[in-house]
């Protein structure tokens, strides 16, 4: 078994390419192999075809892995998932004592979720996921707990029944994600994640990802994380609809520039076109 490799303190000060928007000083990095991995990790990911982090992977993965809390904003399809389970899978890998509990809005979110860590966990069998979400058995994912799921995916309601039930215990989380915070909210399951916060150890590293920080993100945030980097990364929509006003911009002052100069000599020759206009209304025939 290969021996896992210490991160030393001043390696992610070589990787800084700008500042998070608390004005902390952020890393960033263009590529996985640029981290300090465990190698299983490594080896999944490169299974996975996964070469070059996106954007909001690329600067949250070096913060969330010196365990800082994370506030992450980027729209929906950016790479929010692996922005945080590759954190987690190493973390979990580092220490066999860490527990991790993924809160999604969704059923369908939290497979997606699952699919991405079973994949990122294909060489790490010591670590296994299960998914607490509506639509299979209770019993079933008990089992899942009960044999030793160390990474738990799962809505807020099906959670809390596996907790109030005695099937899921959640004093060993170590690492809590809510993911797509604002469509929680906005499904009015903010009095079961205040619930679940009840079960939940104080000592821990808190990650929120979102597309959209409206005001009860940001209060949510200042409940739930200490002192967290937040992260936010402008979606490509709005980048292409920055570079299309400056282009509209340059094509309307090179029209109005083109008309500057065509326009004296419009209205020098004006006389001449109006008097030829005279002469041919002159000879037209009426009835």
């Amino acid at each position: 078994m290969s021996r896992q490799r210490a991160i030393p303190r001043n390696f992610f000060s070589s990787l800084w390419h700008g500042k998070l928007d608390d004005g902390s000083i952020g890393a960033s990095v263009n590529s996985f192999n640029d981290l300090i991995l465990p190698p299983k990790l490594l080896a999944a990911l490169t299974q996975m075809k996964f070469e070059i982090p996106t954007p909001i992977q690329s600067k949250a993965i070096p913060v969330a892995l010196l365990n800082r809390d994370v506030i992450g904003c980027s729209q929906t399809g950016s790479g929010k998932t692996a922005a945080f389970s590759i954190p987690i899978v190493s973390k979990m890998l580092r220490n066999s004592n860490n527990m991790a509990l993924i809160l999604v809005p969704t059923r369908e979110l939290a497979i997606q979720a699952g699919d991405v860590l079973k994949q990122l966990t294909q060489f790490s069998t010591e670590i296994k996921v299960a998914l607490l979400c509506e639509g299979a058995s209770m019993s079933s994912q008990a089992r899942a707990i009960s044999e030793g799921a160390r990474i738990l995916v799962a809505t807020p309601v099906r959670l809390l029944e596996h907790v109030h039930s005695g099937s899921a215990s959640l004093s060993k989380v170590s690492v809590l994600v809510l993911d797509e915070a604002d469509r929680m909210l906005d499904m009015g399951f903010a009095p079961q994640l205040n619930e679940v916060l009840r079960f939940l150890p104080k000592a821990r590293q808190t990650m929120l990802f979102s597309a959209t920080l409206p005001g009860d993100i940001l209060n949510l945030s200042k409940k739930l994380l200490k002192d967290p980097a937040q992260i936010v990364v402008e979606p490509p929509t709005q980048v292409v609809q920055d570079v299309e006003k400056k282009t509209s911009k340059a094509r309307q002052k090179k029209s109005v520039s083109k008309t500057s100069k065509v326009a004296p000599k419009v209205q020098k020759q004006w006389p001449q076109v109006t008097k030829g206009l005279k002469k041919k209304d002159s000879t037209r025939v009426t009835h």
